[in-house]
């Protein structure tokens, strides 16, 4: 489960009340939100690069160097594209700027939930840790900041310090249920299972029906009785037999919402436990364009799947599948170039190898599924290439296009699933 959560808005900081007299500033206010609405729409179908959108967040800046709603977004974007320390030291900057505009009457801690959610998107549990530092410092009485950095704490394994800043949360806000959660869950992670049922059922008392407390203290119950860590619930064998029984009980029924939710479930389960040990290790490459790239394409290959339910740790699915799953990816997806094959490769390498280190997939097989897939990938940049230079190229009739389909994906463009 999540411990905690977030605004579903656009990946933007929040931009603040215009002051009054300040020209610059409203000049810098309206020249942002109208680079923020042209990345939310883009004019004429462009859609503007991570490049292009820094020039005109730099172009901000030199309207007005302390609106401070441009930098947390190019501190964002620089961390995001590999700028490390000047990202960082823009967000800090920030901060700082909007310390000494926003004071603590009037400052709204909700306003960050968009920056600090697209470092996580990001993986970046380190900036956000860096980040919520610094804004304790400057508002040390928002208990929201204590709360999220307890989340990114307990995501970099740092349990001790996950612990304290929850319980800091609770003791300024001692009624909210969501922190009270958080607290629960922070002693859940670090194995202090008695402590965080008290703090579950805390929540729940103020908040019976929040599924988020709930699916907490539904893990609370398997570790107490199973025993491990929570990292083992997350990697608990696949009970295969409970899940054909689910299945035929909803075909009986005719509803499968049920399986559909079992399933999904244990996807996130797998894909929550390897993130973490990306986030831990960080031993791949651009290991948070890879992750985000693997959740993407396994997202596009269960739109596809025509079976009743679909488990993303069935190595062997995948493998005898491929090549197809390949086709209609690069038929779909006018962006699947080299580099994004590249990080689904990548991903699919480090996502079943760590499953294979944690005895959940056969090393053979693992081995075997890598060498055929590395077999293809030669001819899948090939398709790729060539069919990009067709795709965009007016000049070549639609039954050229389609011939040229046929030819590169063997009819597999044609069907709708797999």
């Amino acid at each position: 489960m999540k411990p905690t959560e977030r605004s579903q808005a656009g990946k933007r900081a929040s931009r603040p009340e215009r002051a009054k007299g300040d020209k610059a500033w409203d000049a810098a206010d309206w020249k942002y939100s109208a680079l923020v609405a042209s990345s939310m729409v883009p004019l004429f179908g462009k859609k503007l690069t991570p490049e292009e959108e820094m020039d005109g967040l730099e172009e901000i800046l030199r309207l007005h160097p302390a609106y401070y709603p441009a930098l947390y977004h190019l501190g964002g974007r620089k961390i995001a594209t590999g700028q490390e320390a000047e990202g960082r030291r823009l967000l800090l900057e920030a901060v700082d700027l909007m310390a000494r505009r926003e004071g603590p009457a009037q400052f709204d801690p909700k306003s960050m939930d968009n920056v600090i959610e697209f470092l996580e998107e990001n993986l970046r549990y380190d900036v956000a840790r860096e980040l919520l530092e610094r804004l304790i410092q400057r508002y040390p009485h928002q208990a929201l900041f204590y709360d999220e950095l307890g989340a990114a704490a307990l995501f970099l394994g740092d349990e001790a310090a996950a612990a304290a800043m929850a319980r800091k949360a609770v003791e300024l806000d001692p009624q909210n249920a969501h922190f009270l959660s958080n607290l629960g869950w922070a002693h859940l992670v670090a194995g202090r299972l008695d402590e965080a049922g008290k703090h579950l059922e805390r929540s729940l008392a103020l908040m019976p029906a929040n599924e988020v407390t709930q699916g907490n203290c539904e893990v609370l119950r398997h570790l107490k009785r199973a025993g491990g860590t929570f990292m083992d619930y997350l990697l608990r064998p696949l009970d295969r037999k409970a899940l054909e029984r689910l299945e035929e009980r909803c075909d009986r029924k005719g509803d499968f919402r049920d399986l559909d939710q079992a399933a999904a479930q244990w996807n996130h389960d797998r894909l929550d436990a390897w993130k973490r040990e990306l986030c831990r290790r960080r031993d791949v490459p651009d290991y948070s364009e890879v992750y985000k790239s693997l959740r993407a394409f396994f997202g596009f290959v269960e739109q596809l799947s025509e079976d009743t339910y679909l488990l993303y740790e069935d190595m062997g699915w995948f493998q005898s599948r491929f090549a197809r799953i390949m086709n209609k990816f690069i038929f779909k997806m006018s962006d699947a170039d080299a580099e994004v094959i590249g990080e689904i490769y990548a991903g699919l390498f480090s996502f079943y190898g760590f499953l294979t280190e944690r005895g959940l997939a056969d090393k053979t097989g693992y081995a075997r599924f890598r060498s055929e897939l590395l077999g293809m990938k030669r001819g899948i940049l090939g398709k790729a290439a060539r069919y990009a230079k067709v795709r965009h190229d007016d000049s070549i009739p639609e039954q050229e296009k389609e011939r040229v389909r046929g030819e590169l994906f063997e009819g597999d463009h044609e069907w709708p699933g797999i």
